[in-house]
């Protein structure tokens, strides 16, 4: 049986002259194109520019395996890193965090919040002011 890790590594660094899935291994053609994406930008291109055009052509995983891993090029084996994507804190979060703490205060739901900002468009300013103090609270601690 094998994992999506190990597939991967058959695609990129592997690369088996002949390999049968089976019922039993664990292949998504969506997980191995996410990790394989990951290995290097280039390869993240080709796989958005070729596979994802192609993709509803295949019947079955045994052929996007095989045409996976005569598209994309042997690599050296390396460890492939998962990047997430980063929160920023600004003013989109200061925002959201005015609009809960809003909602608490005033006993309504953030609909209801987002339906008065329509009408009264500086309901959340003192609330901003104080998620401000707030945040700036949390990181003196």
């Amino acid at each position: 049986m094998k994992t999506t890790f190990n597939i991967v590594d058959d695609i990129l660094f592997k690369k088996p002259d002949q390999y049968t899935l089976t019922n039993s291994d664990e292949f998504s053609p969506y997980m191995v194109q996410r990790w394989a994406s990951m290995e290097s930008p280039e390869i993240c291109t080709l796989l958005n520019s070729v596979y994802n055009q192609r993709q509803t052509a295949f019947p079955d995983n045994q052929m996007v395996y095989d045409y996976l891993k005569a598209l994309l090029p042997k690599k050296r084996w390396r460890k492939l890193i998962y990047f997430k994507k980063e929160k920023k804190v600004g003013d989109a979060s200061k925002e959201e965090t005015a609009l809960t703490l809003a909602a608490s205060v005033l006993e309504l739901s953030k609909a209801e919040i987002r339906e008065m900002l329509e009408i009264f468009p500086n309901i959340l300013d003192e609330f901003k002011e104080e998620t401000s103090k707030v945040m700036k609270k949390s990181k003196m601690s």
